[in-house]
């Protein structure tokens, strides 16, 4: 006889877990929910993934074509305000650059920091490597920009400061004298007034520069009252003693051309100025990088 082991019987429990409502399969909420998560988890490691793999957030050649256009365009604009500066001195230098022009400069400088500021919206700034040339750019921009500020700022008042000081006056009537010596007064005096209001200026070599004339032409003054002083009292009494004195006077005011500044020196002053505050090397950095970034 065949042995047919007995099953035990089944209890309501076990009815409940084969054939729930709802549950054709057998299968109970805690397996579903584990077979759930577990789905779950791999579609949001395959997803993590690709995000590694395609980085969607990251910037796109086309991303870094657009800042790169977009520097060019700064660089143009920092140009534009270097020969707007060369040429404003040179008016001013001829006494033909007033504060209306002044202004006309300084609209272009605040384009270019306006400019610079808006390229903190391009999306080729979340590329880390870009965005640290990005501010190494910005720091010598802001430096290029209060230094043409400054020299703007300072251009007026040079350019009056020029214009007095060339109007040494003509001799005329040499045998006048004390006419003569009025005008070189006045002359002097005109000169020193208007470097005293440069010395003022934004512009620290310029500053410092006209800070020195007028030091010189204080002494300047002086020798030339004291000269006045010999012309008036002149006579053939004291013609001997005045002659030495008068010669004196020479020497003393041969020695002051020793303490003038030199418009040389002023000039290479002014150039290593800008050299320092200049954002060429910082930008040329920056757009290199995005040009080699576009190509990829």
């Amino acid at each position: 006889m065949v042995y047919t082991p007995v099953q035990p019987a089944a209890t309501a429990s076990d009815y409940l877990v084969a054939a729930q409502p709802g549950d054709p399969d057998g299968m109970g909420k805690t397996q579903r929910r584990s077979l759930i998560v577990a789905v779950v988890a791999v579609v949001v490691a395959a997803l993590v993934a690709a995000l590694l793999v395609l980085r969607p957030w990251a910037p796109s050649p086309a991303d870094y074509r657009m800042a790169a256009d977009s520097a060019v365009d700064m660089h143009n604009q920092s140009n534009k305000i270097s020969e707007q500066l060369v040429s404003a001195y040179d008016d001013a230098g001829h006494g033909g650059f007033s504060a209306h022009d002044a202004g006309e400069l300084k609209r272009s400088i605040d384009k270019f920091d306006r400019m610079n500021k808006d390229f903190a919206s391009q999306k080729a700034l979340k590329d880390k490597d870009v965005a640290a040339r990005y501010q190494a750019y910005m720091v010598k921009s802001r430096s290029y920009g209060n230094f043409s500020r400054y020299l703007a700022d300072s251009a007026p008042i040079y350019s009056r400061a020029s214009q007095s000081c060339k109007k040494v006056p003509d001799f005329g009537d040499v045998s006048d004298t004390k006419a003569y010596m009025g005008k070189v007064n006045d002359y002097v005096s005109t000169c020193k007034t208007d470097l005293d209001q440069l010395a003022k200026a934004p512009d620290k070599v310029l500053a410092d520069y006209a800070g020195q004339a007028s030091t010189v032409l204080g002494k300047m003054q002086d020798l030339l009252k004291q000269v006045s002083d010999l012309v008036d009292h002149l006579s053939a009494d004291n013609l001997d003693q005045s002659m030495d004195k008068m010669n004196d006077l020479e020497d003393q005011e041969k020695a002051l051309e020793g303490e003038t500044p030199k418009s040389t020196d002023i000039s290479m002053k002014l150039l290593a100025e800008e050299r320092k505050a200049n954002p060429d090397p910082a930008y040329l950095s920056l757009h290199q990088a995005l040009e080699d970034k576009a190509k990829r």
